[in-house]
């Protein structure tokens, strides 16, 4: 879409290999397990994905990258992830995993975004990190977009540090070129 000029920039989860589009790291974020605050593992502040093994799961769909990272994170501990649903809506999943039909695997970014309310966040052990890019054309930038990367770049730096996922500040350069700050 970006080639195309239908959208000129995109949070990507995956890189490709483009000579026409440059990827910038913009922030790594850490998947976390979500249960209800009535499930037995909610007491606790962590816990192995072997221990996953039989539980019932709720996660974004296949095509998204956090599902793909943890399908091979749950292979690697040798099980196949029992997925009983999957639902782009992060508000749909969480709202799901309250009322004990399962429990998700989402970024802590985007799973404390619900405050906590009935849930819970468990800390995956062994970390899974996924990046998260800012996807854009590497020549012809409107003024615009040139505008707002300065802007992200410039907030990106200034955010702090939270448990679970981290800004990665970043200086963007278009076709070698490094973006003048206006």
């Amino acid at each position: 879409m970006i080639n195309s000029h239908e959208i000129d920039a995109a949070f990507v989860h995956r890189t490709c290999e483009d000579p026409n589009l440059q990827f910038t790291p913009f922030v790594t974020d850490q998947m976390v397990i979500v249960t209800s605050e009535r499930h037995p593992f909610a007491d606790r502040k962590s816990i192995n994905i072997k221990e996953l093994e039989y539980e019932k799961f709720i996660v974004p769909p296949p095509t998204s990258g956090y599902n793909q990272d943890f399908q091979k994170a749950c292979r690697s501990a040798e099980f196949e992830p029992e997925i009983i649903l999957t639902c782009s809506s992060v508000k749909t999943i969480l709202g799901l995993v309250r009322e004990d039909l399962g429990v998700a695997a989402l970024p802590a970014g985007v799973a404390s975004m619900d405050w906590g309310f009935g849930t819970k966040n468990l800390n995956l052990i062994p970390a899974i990190n996924s990046t998260i890019f800012l996807a854009t054309r590497n020549k012809d930038l409107f003024p615009t977009l040139k505008e707002f990367i300065k802007f992200t770049s410039k907030w990106s730096q200034k955010q702090t540090n939270p448990d679970h996922y981290k800004f990665i500040p970043f200086k963007l350069t278009i076709s070698g070129q490094k973006l003048k700050s206006g």
